[in-house]
């Protein structure tokens, strides 16, 4: 790996180390400045900041040592390499510069070609760690713009399209009386729902992509989630004239991050849905056995067949051959498997053709013991 040209601060009183180091240094294309004392260096360092000091032990005023430490206190080891260069060789010494704060440490006399080694040694390992503070630093902002676009676009995308159902809803509510006019409305609601359940997915897929350490743990119960989908199942139920039973008792624990479980939920919701049968029946059941809590939902619908249930447990996409109305891309089983194992969980699916589909989340029990959010 090539060595960047930099700027070495050299530190010695005596002008003809100085000389031979400067020679050394420019031959490797480096840029010296100097110093003859330790007051002059940190001057330079503040002023000029140089990608890497030589700094002598032996000098008038305050010595290589001291120099070192206050140094550190500007700049820290990946920022400011030193290295110590005497003619002292004791243990001791060499010791005390490393306390002092150096990255390594030349005896004297200087022999060119191992002060040049460990010069582009520190000089590589700097360039390194800049280059990937440089590069985190650029990750973080494009994170953060990709935060900023997710939250426009779910502000205005979802409220455009819920000003869109709302408006197709009266329509429906006022074509009562046509046959034909309530079917294109009542298609034009399901298209416009379909689009704003996946929406939702990928947004809260691209918000958690950005987010991998940002779980929001919290214990609650099953009531409380209920309560939010409940306007959400309402509106599809009554669209396709199906019923909802729920066997879960309201206060069951759950302890995961609240808006991955009702993504998940709600997506078992809506895969019911999509593949009942008018006026049909869709179960919500949950247990805790073994430690571990399931919440399920079952529906009676046309099931699926090995091959797409194997697709489904594969996370792959499933296309119903009867119909294109109800096709699936995947994308919120896959989102939902992918949530459930972020919360130490899984996802489980049973299907028989012709009676109907099982989805159950499967996450650690909350217990007495976990706290409450």
């Amino acid at each position: 790996m090539n060595v960047p040209p930099s700027h070495v601060l050299i530190v010695d009183d005596n002008l003809e180390n100085q000389r031979v180091i400067a020679g050394h240094l420019v031959e490797n294309g480096h840029s010296p400045l100097f110093a003859a004392n330790g007051f002059d260096a940190l001057e330079v360092v503040r002023d000029e900041r140089p990608d890497l000091v030589l700094l002598d032990i032996m000098m008038p005023g305050i010595d290589g040592w001291e120099t070192c430490r206050r140094m550190r206190e500007m700049h820290a080891a990946v920022e400011l390499p030193i290295i110590m260069l005497s003619a002292k060789t004791g243990l001791n010494d060499i010791v005390r510069s490393f306390d002092m704060g150096a990255n390594d440490y030349v005896s004297k006399p200087i022999i060119g070609r191992e002060l040049l080694a460990r010069v582009n040694k520190e000089l590589l390992v700097r360039h390194s760690v800049m280059e990937r503070d440089q590069l985190n630093a650029s990750l973080r902002q494009m994170n953060e713009n990709q935060q900023t676009f997710f939250s426009v676009l779910a502000h205005d995308l979802r409220n455009r399209l819920g000003g869109c159902i709302s408006i197709v809803d009266v329509l429906a509510h006022d074509a009562q009386t046509n046959p034909r006019y309530l079917d294109v409305c009542q298609h034009a609601r399901g298209e416009l729902r379909g689009t704003h359940v996946f929406l939702d997915n990928l947004l809260s897929w691209g918000m958690r992509q950005m987010q991998q350490a940002d779980l929001q743990w919290t214990r609650f119960t099953f009531g409380d989630l209920l309560a939010k989908l409940r306007l959400f199942v309402a509106m599809q139920l009554e669209q396709r004239d199906l019923k909802l039973i729920n066997e879960v008792p309201e206060d069951l624990a759950i302890w995961g991050d609240f808006d991955l479980v009702q993504t998940i939920v709600r997506n078992f919701l809506d895969n019911a849905q999509k593949f009942s049968r008018p006026g049909g029946r869709i179960w919500i059941e949950g247990d805790v056995a073994d430690g571990q809590l399931r919440v399920s939902v079952r529906d009676e619908g046309d099931g699926m067949t090995h091959e797409q249930l194997e697709k489904v447990r594969n996370a792959q996409s499933v296309m119903p051959q009867d119909t294109q109305e109800r096709a699936s891309s995947g994308f919120g089983l896959r989102l939902s498997k992918q949530f459930a194992e972020r919360m130490g969980g899984e996802i489980q699916v049973e299907s028989i053709q012709g009676k109907g589909s099982t989805f159950v989340l499967c996450l650690p029990q909350a217990d007495e013991d976990t706290p409450q959010v």
